[in-house]
């Protein structure tokens, strides 16, 4: 079974990790020093035997030259008196023993006289000086001197001394060196200590940073790698504070932007559902508007089928048909401009018209409404109001008729009051304005705030007293917009209303030979009888449409053939280029229509003119028909007296050149 170690701190495996080191330095160092110690004392041991010898063989010279083995032996006991020397030996020259003396109580015990083990051997030769003279000497040589060995000395040292002396300098160098290891492993636990400390207050920060406590500062000035340590963890503090507080900030923003959407969302489901229920009355009313007409127009159109009406029974009929129709078609013509202002379609002319004309003609339009009301209307045209501005006269009219027409429905009695007059935009640009005043039942501000949207009414209650889609204001404040203006409104409950509508007023001015849209009967009148005759070829698929127009332009004085399509339209065109001074041309047939007829006869080089007629009226129907190469345009159902008055103009036009 293996036995787990206790897992030591950092400061006990620093200071172990430290001592280790330095018991190892220490070991290494002991031993160096200790060998390098004997080795200086062994050598101090030998220089002193060969010192021995070397005396010995200075004053035993002469003994041995005559070879006097008493006085050799007196003079090696003579130097026992050193307890350090152990024996001598004297030789002579050729090595045999002269004299030896030995000191008994040092070589005792086997193995004691091996050299190095209990004993130094130090040698020293004795030399006798000679003189000699040479053979050819003369006055002026000196005598030399010559040295001859005679013998030698060898000396044995006792190395107990040494030994002594190398146990000695052992203990002192351990001594000293266990002193300071032990001194320095003290050192390094303080250290390791004080680092430890250091460490484990890093490990607490770092802990309370985990835990989110980001407030309390590091402090730990030293410049060493802790205190560098320490100076990171500050920054990474600080940071973490700085990244919290912004997390803090954005969280408390996305809780307030939540907060708000939430709102918003509510108020937008509110107003969805408002708008979900406004819609599903706008469309009943609208059935109810749409079903009431066709209701009219479908049963006098069968009492006129049975044929048992009287004259004047047949003529009232079919006044209330044509009365239903009309109205029938001002509710589709307002739903398809509500369609074209939320598709973003809806477009307008800028050409020259006459504003004031535009006013007298509503108002000639609307004055019996309001007589059979029992109303007064009066309009007024302040001066300075420009006979020519640059605008669409269609939609200033559309716009005015709703208007007025609103006020007539909406006020029992009294008057209705119509001024108009100019004014400047906040930019300085001059504005056409129409002020609509009523004596009606007036309305409250939250009537006023649903007053403008598609779908909404001011009272949509299946009760109500008043008929209507409730799309008029909305599309003709879209359209004032469309003609750089607005309409506002002033009202309050019993008090009336007065409605505000602007324009851009950029002045024009009209030509001398200009025959203005707001006189059609004089522009009629100016045409002559045998003008407005001609040969017309009516090309249209259906029966009662083809029924209808003709005999309509047949009273206008007009001869007329008729063909089922655009095939057929072409065919009779190319065969009898100059038979017809007129091709009127629905636009949606079979075999071939109305588009692809006008331009396959301008291709073939035709030059008739041509008046498209079609049941579409969405914005870019008219610059297709155009771009076909038809010369004018004109919605159905159809408008006879307009029909007529384009009729005779394309004709005249074409005859003048």
């Amino acid at each position: 079974m293996q036995m787990k170690l206790p897992q030591l701190g950092l400061r006990a495996r620093s200071t172990l990790f430290v001592l280790a080191i330095l018991l190892a330095t220490a070991a290494v160092t002991a031993v160096v020093t200790i060998r390098a110690s004997n080795r200086s004392l062994a050598a101090e041991q030998r220089r002193a035997a060969n010192l021995v010898a070397m005396s010995l063989a200075r004053a035993a010279e002469l003994a041995i030259a005559v070879r006097d083995e008493a006085e050799l032996k007196r003079l090696a006991t003579a130097f026992l008196f050193d307890e350090s020397v152990v024996f001598i030996g004297i030789d002579d020259a050729g090595g045999k023993l002269l004299a030896n003396i030995v000191r008994e109580d040092q070589l005792s015990g086997t193995g004691d006289s091996y050299e190095g083990e209990r004993f130094l051997m130090g040698r020293a030769d004795a030399v006798l000086s000679e003189e000699e003279v040479g053979d050819t000497a003369g006055p002026q040589q000196a005598n030399a001197a010559t040295s001859r060995r005679i013998g030698g000395i060898t000396v044995g040292v006792s190395t107990r001394p040494l030994r002594v002396a190398q146990a000695e300098q052992a203990k002192i160098i351990i001594y000293t060196t266990t002193a300071a290891v032990a001194v320095a492993g003290l050192f390094a636990f303080i250290a390791a200590g004080r680092w430890s400390r250091r460490l484990l207050g890093l490990v607490s920060a770092s802990d309370r940073i985990a835990g989110g406590e980001l407030d309390k500062p590091l402090h730990d000035a030293r410049s060493d790698e802790i205190g560098h340590l320490a100076a990171s963890f500050e920054r990474m503090r600080l940071s973490l504070r700085q990244r919290d507080s912004e997390l803090n900030e954005l969280n408390a923003g996305l809780h307030e932007q939540v907060s708000i959407r939430t709102v918003e969302l509510e108020r937008a489901l509110v107003a969805a559902e408002a708008a979900a229920r406004a819609k599903t009355d706008f469309l009943a009313n609208m059935s109810h508007e749409i079903r009431t007409p066709m209701t009219a127009i479908l049963g006098f159109a069968d009492l006129l089928a049975a044929g048992d009406c009287t004259p004047a029974e047949r003529e009232e009929h079919t006044r209330t048909i044509k009365r239903n129709g009309e109205h029938l078609l001002v509710i589709i013509n307002d739903i398809l401009d509500v369609s074209k202002i939320e598709a973003g379609m809806m477009t307008v002319d800028r050409i020259c018209c006459n504003p004031g004309a535009i006013l007298r003609e509503v108002r000639q339009l609307l004055s019996q409404r309001a007589t059979h009301a029992g109303l007064a209307l009066e309009t007024e045209i302040a001066l300075g109001v420009p006979d020519a501005i640059l605008s669409d006269p269609t939609r200033l009219r559309q716009i005015l008729t709703n208007l007025i027409g609103n006020s007539i429905k909406f006020t029992p009695s009294g008057l209705i009051s119509v001024v108009m007059d100019t004014c400047a935009s906040a930019t300085g640009e001059p504005l056409l304005r129409v002020r609509v005043h009523d004596t009606g039942l007036g309305m409250d501000d939250e009537q006023i705030s649903r007053l403008f949207q598609a779908f909404s009414q001011v009272d949509a209650s299946a009760s109500r007293r008043h008929g209507g889609t409730g799309l008029g204001l909305a599309i003709s404040r879209a359209l004032a917009r469309k003609l750089g203006g607005d309409i506002t409104v002033d009202s309050a409950p019993g008090k009336g209303s007065t409605f505000t509508v602007t324009i851009r007023a950029t002045a024009a001015e009209l030509p001398s030979d200009a025959r203005p849209d707001w006189l059609p009967a004089m522009a009629e009148e100016s045409v002559p009888a045998r003008a407005k005759r001609g040969r017309i070829l009516l090309a249209e698929d259906g029966l009662d449409n083809q029924r209808l127009i003709a005999l309509h332009l047949r009273k206008g004085g007009y001869e007329v053939v008729v063909v089922e399509n655009g095939q057929l339209a072409f065919e009779a065109i190319t065969a009898s280029p100059n038979a017809f001074d007129l091709l009127i041309t629905d636009m949606q047939m079979p075999v071939m229509d109305g588009y692809a007829c006008a331009a396959k006869l301008r291709a073939n080089g035709h030059t008739g003119p041509i008046l498209a007629l079609t049941a579409h009226a969405m914005t870019g129907d008219r610059q297709r028909c155009m771009e076909a190469g038809c010369n004018d345009y004109s919605t159905k159902p159809i408008n006879p007296p307009e029909l007529l008055k384009r009729t005779g103009q394309l004709i005249a036009a074409a005859q003048v050149r």
